[in-house]
């Protein structure tokens, strides 16, 4: 009987020590939980006076210096103390942009268009990924006749309203988020486009002669000529001239040209037609056939009190007659 009641104690003893240390570890829980909670607010409660005090600074004081390249940056957050999040970031160099030298040929018809891709390349991928990205690429040096423009595939040099011929250096500039640069050179060459007769291939032979006694200026032959410059034409034969009529060219002899008309001397008048640009220009040649005067038997006007005998029309202002009275 003894035996069993001090089993009994011993028993309750033990139940009782196991009760004071499950509440000794209840009462450490509570005091952990309370340290947590406190260190949370306090942690919250001094980053909130940190963001009021950063708001009360000038906006210059506000930039954070720039952290060194390599290195990780991290922000650490506990809203609460179930759930636990950080984020960071990794600095990393910036890479220039690169503009590749390049050239190209146009001829001065190639107006108002894309006349060439520039090749331009960034290794930080994400600064040409969009327009607002930051990233832009503009002439800064060379003629007004060209600009630069942006498209959905990339940029491009684009051609003015006029063009002429010559060699145009540009300098582009491609610029990155960071403000770095990168500067190369495109060469535009323009050639010229040669003047073209409308039509292409122009009359070589005037239709009719011309007497040789012809004294009023007059027109021979029509013709035009196609260019994005002006045009010039002129004509080596110094009895003939060219005449700009409206948007057409004309062929004219000269006024008071029976004095240097002459079919004894010359039955038939050649010419070479030349027009220019200003840097090409084109030929053709033209022909006049120069007809001998028509005379006139004056023999019936004199009847019976002489004859006239015609030796010869003889060219400059009129036909040269010579006359013989025979008297009965």
């Amino acid at each position: 009987m003894m035996m069993m009641m001090m089993m009994m104690m011993m028993m309750m003893m033990m139940m009782m020590m196991m009760m004071m240390m499950m509440m000794m570890m209840m009462m450490m829980m509570m005091m952990m939980m309370m340290m947590v909670t406190m260190t949370t607010t306090t942690t919250m409660a001094t980053t909130m006076m940190m963001i009021m005090m950063s708001s009360f600074l000038p906006a210059s004081q506000r930039v954070l210096a720039a952290p060194v390249v390599g290195t990780e940056v991290p922000w650490a957050m506990t809203p609460d103390t179930a759930n636990t999040f950080a984020a960071g970031a990794v600095v990393t160099a910036n890479e220039d942009p690169v503009i590749v030298d390049d050239s190209v040929t146009i001829s001065d018809t190639k107006t108002s268009q894309p006349i060439f891709t520039i090749d331009v390349t960034d290794a930080d991928t994400t600064d040409l990924v969009a327009v607002t990205s930051g990233f832009s690429v503009t002439k800064t040096a060379g003629s007004s006749l060209f600009s630069v423009f942006k498209n959905a595939t990339g940029y491009y040099i684009r051609s003015g309203a006029s063009l002429s011929a010559g060699i145009y250096p540009l300098t582009i500039t491609a610029t990155d988020r960071c403000g770095d640069t990168a500067t190369g050179t495109i060469t535009v060459t323009v050639t010229n486009t040669a003047p073209v007769f409308v039509p292409v291939s122009l009359q070589t032979i005037h239709p009719t002669p011309i007497s040789d006694v012809t004294t009023t200026a007059s027109s021979l032959y029509t013709f035009d000529v196609t260019d994005t410059n002006p045009i010039t034409c002129t004509v080596d034969n110094t009895k003939f001239e060219i005449k700009t009529v409206g948007s057409a060219y004309e062929l004219w002899l000269k006024a008071g040209s029976a004095s240097t008309l002459n079919h004894d001397v010359t039955a038939e008048e050649s010419m070479t037609i030349t027009c220019s640009d200003g840097t090409d220009q084109i030929t053709s040649s033209y022909k006049v056939d120069i007809s001998d005067a028509v005379c006139v038997d004056l023999s019936r006007a004199l009847g019976k009190r002489g004859l006239c005998k015609i030796v010869k029309c003889r060219l400059r202002l009129a036909c040269a007659v010579r006359l013989y009275a025979i008297f009965l």
